[in-house]
């Protein structure tokens, strides 16, 4: 059986930021199949910590989360998209991507 999975390493943890805040879901896998196509979710990091805007959940960066996708896919762009965090500075937010790698075995 082929297994088709992808691989998100978090990138650096900041006081004010650089991961996904999870209270209002995990962060999603999504696909671009063709240049002008909308984006569509395909999946989400079932095993991402339960973080919040102001909590990084103790990472520290380098952290790899895997995701198995149900089925081949073919397209685009992939990205990894959620709720950005803030830390300890409410007037902005943001997530960070050390690595980003798609695989079809």
């Amino acid at each position: 059986m082929k297994r088709n999975n992808l691989l998100f390493a978090h990138g650096k943890t900041f006081h004010d930021g650089g991961w996904f805040d999870a209270t209002a879901g995990k962060p999603r896998v999504q696909v671009k199949r063709a240049k002008d196509g909308a984006w569509e979710t395909v999946a989400e990091l079932k095993n991402y910590p339960a973080t919040t805007a102001k909590d990084s959940a103790e990472m520290d960066g380098g952290e790899c989360f895997n995701c198995i996708l149900a089925e081949p896919l073919k397209g685009w762009a992939i990205r990894v998209a959620g709720k950005r965090a803030c830390g300890d500075n409410p007037q902005q937010a943001f997530s960070s991507c050390a690595e980003l790698q798609a695989f079809s075995e």
